[in-house]
């Protein structure tokens, strides 16, 4: 606590961020303060240095895994350290998961994880769509609602819990996990047994807020009359400072400000049109074109420098006719892109448009092609001027399916599906779908192409995620032989 306001702290701070370092944390699992508020307490020109800092979670039982996501945000610009071959570092461990698993058993040590984790997955935290991801994938929601539901009743960490949540349901299948196994109750007890709490109250509220955002935690929140007593707790809070601290999460965000906002989970840069005092919210334009009313401010932020082109980085869905897959466009951090499967590499530029009379464009540029697509939505593109070319934004999980298709020519005859091991695809195209109707003469994405009207082979691949451990049984309903 505190640490902000020394010197020497002070003096490290302000000289690497003059020279052009990126100021980073790190909060250890087993004794951590709210960074928010430590930064909060800072002289200015520290809060600006600490703007958005990025957050990693540190725990003495597993620095391997630690160091791992340390490694991920430090920049060598003239060379990278080589690991120590005599440790193993397994980049899926997760050292705040396994904090909260096995050492979390009394009061203590659980306020301490929980205000770690809270800092890692904070919305001010530059890092925290990435831990969220990593929090939720590993387990963590099921072992930090069961550590919350347990404690809940000592004050500082429910205080530290109903801020973690708040958090991590900005990460919609974090709100949908949360929302299972039954930490709605568990905020709504909080919230009654802390009642003269703001600070707990603000942060119940915004997790209330941000679990909306997920259908099936939507379900909950009404059924538990979760909105009703949010609004209540409101009201009678409505002249605590404490209390809307954490919704305004330090920031104060004016009209024609340049903003990030998350829409559907991804981040989107727009500009704000109003300011909804009375609702804690605002109305924005995306540059991308198209207009939200009334967005919570848990879900808005300043934008950054690299903000703009962090927002395009990922794979797209590459569909040169506009309908059909044909291949993954893999836009990448330091300015190139690639045609996974063709193999083709180019750069890519953003040139940043105004929401009214300009949508933003992506410039793409390939030895054998140049390409400018219009961001007409928050996940798709759109090549300006004639053509169909389109670009749709894959999920983090996608529900797709890579799709080989193998010609097996006019004299092939058998009476089941040949092996295809070691056969190279005649089409390979993602598919979103399987479903071809009964007597189709050529399938979906095989148009055009007679190699495939009779006697051939596909074969799908893909990722099945399970949510939920257990016993399940999969058919195929198909004819010929499938």
């Amino acid at each position: 606590p505190e640490c902000l306001k020394n010197e020497d702290v002070q003096h490290d701070i302000l000289n690497g961020s003059v020279n052009g370092a990126k100021i980073g944390t790190i909060s250890l699992l087993h004794d951590a303060v709210v960074l928010e508020q430590e930064i909060a307490k800072a002289a200015p020109e520290v809060r600006t240095a600490l703007f958005r800092p990025p957050c990693v979670a540190f725990g003495v039982d597993a620095p391997a895994a630690s160091a791992m996501e340390l490694l991920e945000e430090l920049y060598f610009p003239d060379m990278k350290p080589a690991p120590k071959k005599t440790t193993t570092f397994r980049s899926r461990e997760n050292a705040a998961v396994l904090f909260l698993y096995q050492k979390c058993g009394d009061d203590e040590a659980c306020k301490n994880a929980f205000r770690a984790i809270a800092n890692t997955v904070s919305p001010n935290a530059a890092r925290g769509d990435t831990a969220r991801a990593a929090f939720t994938r590993d387990g963590g929601c099921d072992i930090a609602a069961q550590r919350f539901d347990e404690l809940k009743v000592v004050p500082e960490v429910a205080e530290g819990g109903c801020r973690l949540i708040a958090s991590m349901s900005q990460y919609v299948a974090a709100a949908g996990r949360f929302a299972k196994v039954g930490v709605v109750k568990t905020v709504l007890e909080v919230m009654e047994s802390q009642s003269d709490a703001a600070v707990t109250l603000g942060e119940a509220c915004r997790a209330i807020g941000n679990m909306a955002a997920n259908p099936d935690a939507k379900v909950e929140l009404v059924k538990n009359l979760a909105f009703q007593k949010a609004l209540a707790t409101q009201k009678k809070m409505e002249r605590e400072p404490e209390f809307w601290q954490a919704k305004r999460a330090f920031i104060e965000l004016a009209e024609g400000d340049k903003v990030m906002v998350s829409k559907a989970g991804k981040w989107c840069q727009a500009i704000i049109i109003e300011t909804q005092s009375s609702t804690s919210s605002y109305d924005v334009r995306y540059l991308f074109g198209g207009v939200d009313k009334r967005v919570p401010d848990q879900l808005v932020r300043p934008c950054m420098e690299g903000d703009a082109e962090a927002e395009y980085v990922g794979v797209w869905q590459w569909k040169p006719t506009g309908k059909s897959v044909e291949d993954d466009l893999i836009l990448k951090a330091d300015g190139m892109c690639e045609l996974k499967r063709s193999g083709g590499v180019g750069t890519w530029t953003i040139a940043a448009g105004d929401g009214v009379k300009k949508r933003t464009t992506v410039k793409l540029g390939f030895p054998s092609a140049q390409y400018e697509l219009e961001r007409i939505s928050a996940t798709a593109l759109l090549q300006k001027g004639e053509g169909d070319l389109r670009a749709v934004m894959k999920d983090e999980f996608s529900q797709c399916l890579y799709g080989e298709y193998f010609s097996m020519g006019p004299e092939f005859k058998a009476t089941k599906v040949p092996s295809l091991i070691g056969l190279c695809p005649d089409v390979v195209a993602v598919e979103q779908q399987v479903l071809q109707a009964a007597g189709q003469r050529i399938w979906v994405n095989l148009e055009g192409d007679e190699r495939f009207t009779q006697n051939f082979c596909a074969r799908y691949l893909g990722l099945l995620e399970i949510a939920d451990g257990g016993k399940y049984t999969f058919t195929v309903s198909a004819k010929a032989g499938a």
